[in-house]
């Protein structure tokens, strides 16, 4: 792979762009540890522009990192360092410092991990947990069936409902997914990270970016959860879409980010954004959104075996992909 555009090789095409991207990532200034690495950025530039776009603006929106891997230390840092008006690239003019401020993690922000109680269920109950340290490389571990290595939580949001009003009412918040848990059930939406949407709330827009999205109803990285529609007498129990509904969100609460094009194209996210709240619109109106955000009726096929305010903005960018 580290040589497929080389000379000889089936992506030699793509050296072009290969070397675009080089260039594009190339950091141009003085060292600074917590953007840069070897003479390279350590996100993509066009993350930091969004923020500063949507706060010139004058939007209200939540930044969620979401990840399955163990960096989320250096995404934050990254991100209070952008906050703080430590990157050179992007200053921060005195109008919109108090909109950016809001957007600097402290430590305790970005140290939260969503687990299921019973990780061999696919259907178990989800929890958000705070721990003391960050989970290390195997995370909340590879056996499902295994609940004796469950580290204690600092804080534990046991409820939906409570998770979806703690995401909204932080301006930033750094999320471990349970990678393990979503391999283990072999990649079916209900497993994966969790997205979690209000039927008929028009206020809200949630867009979840993440370059593992693919265009199959029974392999998804991001698990839809909808609740009942505002006011229902029902509750506020959520439930999973269907793997086909899920798929048929993308490009109005789901983007398959594109890492290359977000390279080369400072505007990317903003544009995709603009993109998915016009869908977000038209959806709404024609009451497509509302169909699709009712419950599966089955567990989603798969193949192989289980494994041992409209003017708010609720956006999960990550880094190198807007999760």
């Amino acid at each position: 792979a580290a040589r497929f555009t080389e000379a000889g090789m089936p992506g030699e095409i793509y050296r072009p762009v290969f070397e675009e991207c080089l260039s594009a990532l190339q950091w141009r200034h003085a060292p600074q540890a917590k953007l840069e690495a070897d003479g390279q950025h350590r996100f993509l530039p066009a993350f930091f522009h969004t923020l500063r776009e949507l706060a010139r603006q004058g939007r209200d929106f939540t930044v969620v990192l979401r990840t399955f891997g163990v960096d989320l230390p250096e995404v934050a840092s990254a991100l209070a360092a952008f906050a703080d008006g430590l990157h050179p690239d992007f200053p921060i003019e005195e109008a919109i410092q108090d909109r950016i401020k809001r957007l600097r993690p402290n430590d305790a922000d970005a140290q939260w991990a969503l687990r299921r109680v019973d990780r061999s269920d696919i259907n178990s109950a989800i929890q958000l947990c705070q721990y003391a340290a960050h989970l290390g490389k195997e995370g909340l571990g590879s056996d499902l069936s295994d609940a004796k290595g469950v580290l204690p939580a600092v804080l534990k949001v046991v409820d939906e409902a409570l998770i979806t009003k703690l995401v909204s009412a932080q301006s930033v918040l750094g999320i471990r997914d349970d990678y393990f848990f979503w391999t283990g059930h072999a990649h079916r939406p209900e497993a994966g990270k969790p997205l979690w949407i209000t039927t008929n709330d028009s206020l809200v827009q949630h867009i979840f970016f993440d370059d593992n999205i693919h265009d199959k109803a029974n392999d998804s990285i991001v698990a839809v959860r909808a609740s009942a529609p505002v006011g229902d007498s029902s509750g506020s129990c959520f439930h999973s879409v269907s793997g086909e509904a899920t798929r048929q969100l993308e490009g109005c609460l789901l983007v398959k980010a594109q890492p290359t094009v977000a390279i080369r194209q400072m505007d990317y996210f903003l544009d995709e954004i603009r993109r998915c709240e016009e869908n977000f619109s038209l959806m709404v109106q024609d009451g497509k959104l509302t169909t699709l955000l009712q419950p599966s009726v089955g567990p989603t096929p798969f193949a192989g075996s289980l494994a041992a305010n409209k003017n708010a903005l609720r956006g999960c960018l990550a880094g190198a992909r807007l999760c």
